[in-house]
């Protein structure tokens, strides 16, 4: 079976188990919800605070407020007409790779200066002076290295600025390290370093302190913000700060992400006001773990980065945290030469100082290019004289070095010849490249039959399935410009049949009053949501499908303790925060409707004739579906786990060491309707039979609804996201 078959089931049970989790919202005690809130006006503003919230944060330059509130209250300023977002306080964390290396020696080597020509800036006289670039981060600790103007700290246990990770002390030194002869050289060493402290010891943060940093920096006037750091989650009211800082004349510069190419960029580097930056290697390549797509602006250096660590340390870091720092040095580099430059126009500026890489003109991996200062307008010392031996361009004609293309093999799980005969076969010759460019832009960029196969290698999929999706859609190899839009088209074509998943469920949705269009809409929702889903998402709901299993087995939550209870409260939380969904509920007696809270749903063991009717809507009130369960329904047993056959035992057919644990995951907990009809024919015996799962153990009694519910739901969904993330995970990446 090929990825795109696991796909389809993977959606099918994500279905399923948000189905079985819908009751258990929010079963005990209410809790506090940290919340953005953003006012069109006044009145929304007084509206906030006339409401019962606690208000935690309000801005000076952004019409927003921190709140915390119950659920009631977050829908009451949800309706207000005066009110623009409500928004979860979400986090951001920063943008590395998690790789880092402690230096001891006293001058260290940075490739990346020469690379964006740092050192003809500063023979020009230009090393970012009076320009004030706001480090929106960890925090910078005091360095011999590092002269630190003043700052600020967002965060709420403490008021210092200085850092208690490390991230922020090592973009601090990238940006302006002094040039002493020591250590390291900063690229902009006389810009003004402030020092926001938006993020905690361990690197993470909160939308509502970042919002803080923001505003502070308004206030003192600053004229770049970097923000190394990033989330995979859309805020509105982000993008409205980022806003009215640009708004202010502020230079915005953000990370890409760290998750390679087959993840969107970060947020809020994707937002318009922010320039994105990707990651460049020593060889001006884009390095494997940058994040890419169309809100790319510039490639900077990010990989094996030398900068300062707190105390007396320097240390290497990579990511695109370093790269965005490359660029905000250059900004107050060009900031200091053009003084008179709005931020409009510096941003401008700046693609006149950049080398175009990639494809010509903007693209998705460097954007307009990697950031260089411009070369003297004479190259006279460029040229010399053949008859005195190898000139500087002769010398760089040598083709790329065999232990290279051995390591580009290895990494494709191929044999050097195999990969030789791949691309003679495709007409290329891959022992005569100079660079190691030329050689990924034909495997990762441009559409021909090497960079075909690398791709239905990584999705595992036949030459055969991928000729016939083409075909069905009358296109060839000629209708697409990239690997990235053939990639998007495979993928899309692959995981968004939606017919398919309806036709493998319909019967037991069906049932429960789900129409076709509902279940699309839910579909569709599920898709967006889980579209960019991390991996450090991914180990979270590993960690929360763990936590379930540790509450046990049990058949109601009555056979609870509070603790458990409150865990169960807490797990349905992360849950339905990740989902981006909320509900409705009803108890319907004929034409009697009646809403019910909660607390009230918490209580009930048995509906008798009544039918529950659940509403689903995202966190902007878009209606999704409706669902009933009647009581003869409640108990019946809709859930089982059967057996499974060997070939189901089986991974897809490609030999992916990645999909195989997530696939064990799956085969835990299998869902299995029952119609109503299929039900009927039971034996009694059967209907009054637990149905042990595949340890053996039993799952809860479907009389007492909640449990099973609870328990189903939670299993269901943490395998079925799991799957889903890891298998997109493997979508397409660039090297």
């Amino acid at each position: 079976m090929n990825k795109l078959l696991v796909m389809q089931r993977i959606i099918v049970l994500l279905l399923a188990g948000f189905i079985f989790q819908l009751p258990t919202e929010n079963v005990y005690a209410e809790e506090e919800k940290q919340m953005v809130v953003v006012y069109e006006n006044e009145k929304g503003e007084k509206a906030i605070q006339d409401s019962s919230a606690a208000v935690e944060e309000q801005y000076d330059h952004l019409s927003a407020a921190a709140i915390s509130a119950d659920t009631e209250t977050i829908d009451e300023l949800k309706q207000d007409p005066d009110i623009k977002y409500v928004e979860p306080d979400s986090k951001i964390r920063i943008a590395d790779n998690g790789e880092s290396q402690t230096s001891q020696a006293t001058a260290l080597e940075q490739w990346n200066l020469a690379s964006i020509h740092a050192p003809m800036a500063w023979e020009d006289g230009l090393t970012g002076n009076g320009v004030k670039i706001a480090i929106m981060d960890s925090g910078i600790y005091p360095h011999a290295d590092l002269e630190i103007t003043g700052g600020f700290s967002a965060v709420d246990y403490t008021t210092s600025y200085e850092d208690d990770e490390g991230h922020g002390t090592h973009v601090a030194g990238i940006i302006g390290a002094k040039h002493d002869g020591k250590g390291i050289d900063g690229i902009a060493p006389d810009a003004d370093l402030y020092a926001v402290k938006v993020l905690d010891e361990t690197g993470e943060g909160y939308l509502s302190d970042l919002l803080k940093g923001i505003d502070w920096a308004i206030t003192q006037n600053m004229d770049i913000i970097n923000l190394s750091m990033g989330t995979a989650d859309k805020s509105d009211t982000l993008e409205d700060a980022v806003g009215k800082a640009y708004q202010a004349g502020i230079l915005l510069v953000a990370a890409s992400g760290n998750e390679g190419a087959g993840h969107p960029v970060d947020y809020p580097a994707a937002y318009e006001p922010v320039i994105a930056v990707s990651a460049t290697d020593s060889n001006n390549n884009i390095t494997s773990f940058s994040s890419v797509g169309d809100e790319v602006e510039f490639a900077a250096p990010g990989a094996d980065i030398q900068s300062t660590l707190p105390g007396a340390d320097y240390g290497v870091m990579s990511g695109t945290s370093q790269a965005t720092s490359h660029v905000s040095a250059m900004l107050a580099i060009l900031k200091q030469q053009f003084p008179a430059d709005t931020n409009a126009q510096l941003r401008q500026r700046l693609q006149q100082y950049s080398t175009d890489l990639g494809q010509e003109g903007r693209d998705g991996l460097y954007g307009y290019g990697m950031i260089q200062y411009p070369a003297p307008e004479s190259t006279d010392e460029l040229v010399s004289d053949p008859a005195e031996g190898n000139s500087p361009q002769d010398e760089a004609e040598e083709s790329v070095p065999a232990e290279e293309l051995q390591a580009l093999a290895d990494e494709l799980d191929m044999a050097l010849e195999e990969l030789a005969d791949l691309f003679a076969a495709s007409g290329f010759d891959l022992y005569s490249y100079t660079n190691m460019g030329k050689i990924d832009d034909i495997m990762y960029q441009d559409v021909n039959e090497v960079s075909v196969y690398v791709l239905l290698e990584n999705m595992g999929l036949s030459r055969d399935e991928f000729d016939q999706l083409l075909a069905a859609d009358d296109m060839t190899l000629a209708d697409f410009e990239n690997v990235e839009e053939l990639t998007d088209y495979v993928y899309r074509k692959g995981s968004n049949d939606f017919d398919t998943y309806w036709d493998q469920t319909s019967s037991a949705l069906q049932e429960m009053g789900i129409s076709k269009e509902e279940g699309r809409k839910l579909y569709d929702h599920l898709e967006s949501v889980l579209g960019s889903i991390s991996d450090d998402t991914i180990d979270e709901i590993a960690s929360l499908n763990e936590r379930a299993k540790a509450i046990g087995d049990f058949e109601s939550l009555n056979d609870l303790d509070e603790g458990q209870r409150e865990e169960l409260v807490s797990l349905w939380y992360d849950f339905i925060e990740l989902f981006q969904l909320k509900a409705k509920f009803y108890l319907m007696d004929g034409d009697e409707e009646r809403e019910v809270t909660i607390e009230e749903l918490s209580q009930i063991t048995d509906i008798g004739k009544q039918t529950l009717l659940v509403e689903l809507y995202d966190t902007k009130d878009e209606f999704l579906l409706d669902l009933s369960v009647n009581g003869e329904q409640f108990d019946q047993n809709l859930l089982h786990a059967p057996e499974v056959s060997p070939e189901e035992k089986k991974t897809d057919g490609v030999q992916n060491p990645k999909l195989e644990e997530p696939e064990k995951e799956a085969e835990e907990i299998t869902l299995t309707y029952k119609t109503a009809e299929s039900v009927g024919q039971e034996s009694d015996k059967d209907k009054n039979q637990d149905h042990p799962d595949k340890e053996g153990q039993r799952l809860p009694d479907t009389a007492s609804p909640i449990g099973n519910i609870v328990a189903a739901g939670l299993a269901l969904t943490a395998a079925g996201v799991i799957l889903y993330a890891r298998n997109r995970r493997m979508k397409y990446r660039t090297k």
